[in-house]
């Protein structure tokens, strides 16, 4: 494989071009206008798990693989608490995650989980877990296909 600057790996293999990877992709974490730095956010083991985009903190996840926290404190979404100290040590003031599954967005802020969330650990480190009655849970929107070439 040849190194490319301008491409990326693409899950499963191979490569896309940044352009048409930014292009193609849908814009699901809205920041403020004006704001335009990202910033990683990596876990304890160095993984990066999310970014900061002006005021958000960016989230995808998976809920087939277990992502959405079923038993108890849940049900809810977690997160490692260094990971909600570093977003708010980088400014974020509230959350956007999206399901890459099911299309679905959730929304919170962060003084939520302060207020509202519940400590645990089941052994992948000190998490919080904001229950899903605290988050704004979006529906995807179905896409309008366009037909062409009809004449009225």
């Amino acid at each position: 494989m040849t190194e490319n600057k301008t491409a990326r790996r693409r899950p499963g293999g191979g490569e896309q071009d940044v352009a048409t990877a930014k292009a193609t992709s849908t814009a699901y974490c809205n920041t403020n206008p004006g704001t335009s730095q990202t910033s990683l956010v990596y876990d304890a083991k160095g993984r990066r798990v999310a970014s900061v985009r002006g005021d958000v903190l960016c989230v995808t996840l998976h809920s087939s693989r277990g992502h959405l926290l079923q038993r108890p404190p849940g049900p809810g979404l977690a997160f490692n608490v260094e990971v909600l100290e570093r977003a708010e040590a980088l400014g974020a003031t509230h959350v956007v995650i999206r399901d890459a599954d099911t299309g679905r967005r959730y929304e919170a802020n962060l003084v939520d989980f302060r207020a509202h969330g519940i400590r645990f650990d089941f052994g992948f480190g000190n998490q919080v877990c904001l229950r899903l009655e605290y988050w704004q849970v979006s529906e995807p929107v179905g896409r309008q296909l366009v037909l062409t070439g009809l004449e009225v």
